[in-house]
């Protein structure tokens, strides 16, 4: 889960974290008769020296990190479920993020949920809150529409909202969307956008979506 096991937690590869180091984790899964999927994982990093480079609510500072947390679910129905969050010496909670989908043959919904404590040291002065929507129906083989919704929870407000028609088969995919941001600031004010953005498929072996697939019948 995450780098929780990574030789080095900077997110660049040119930084390098000094001293010994001991990461420790318990992973538990299991998979039912019936086609239910459940994963929980704990784990924290033990160092030697304290880096004072990250920031309170990275969950990294001082020599012991804070406590990883992480469950997921899958149903046969098509619903997931996904939480990570980090939890400091006094159990308090720094970071968190939860998702939650239902996917189906020709339509699929999802939402996800962030909190962010306050951190000045990474330009983040208030508590951030946010709260996605996102949506998908499949009207034919070709064509689907999308539909989106970001909303502040933290300022009780709606920040960005949009719709979207994607044509797609097996060579192109087409995707016109129309978006609007509700949220202001000294550099930004609320605008509405629309793009028209055009993808060639093909050159990807690893495709997950078969149905747009050719097939040769006699």
């Amino acid at each position: 889960e995450g780098n929780l096991l990574d030789l080095t937690h900077f997110p660049s590869n040119d930084r390098r974290e000094r001293g010994r180091m001991l990461t420790y984790g318990v992973n538990w899964s299991r998979t039912g008769p019936q086609g239910w999927d459940s994963t929980l994982t704990l784990g924290q990093i033990l160092r030697q020296k304290n880096h004072v480079d990250f920031s309170a609510s990275s969950g990294l500072a001082g020599t012991n990190s804070d406590v990883l947390v992480a469950g997921q679910l899958r149903a046969p129905s098509g619903l997931a479920l996904t939480g990570r969050a980090l939890f400091d010496t006094d159990l308090d909670l720094t970071k968190a993020e939860a998702r939650g989908t239902w996917q189906q043959k020709r339509f699929g919904v999802g939402a996800s949920y962030v909190w962010l404590d306050a951190d000045a040291d990474e330009d983040r002065n208030d508590i951030v809150a946010e709260l996605s929507l996102d949506s998908l129906y499949r009207f034919s083989r070709h064509w689907a529409g999308t539909a989106n919704m970001r909303y502040d929870v933290t300022a009780d407000e709606a920040a960005e909202a949009g719709i979207g028609l994607q044509y797609q088969n097996e060579c192109v995919k087409v995707d016109l969307s129309l978006s609007r941001r509700f949220t202001s600031s000294t550099i930004l004010s609320p605008a509405t956008e629309m793009s028209l953005t055009v993808g060639l498929l093909g050159f990807n072996a690893s495709s997950r979506d078969k149905s747009y697939t050719r097939q040769c019948k006699d």
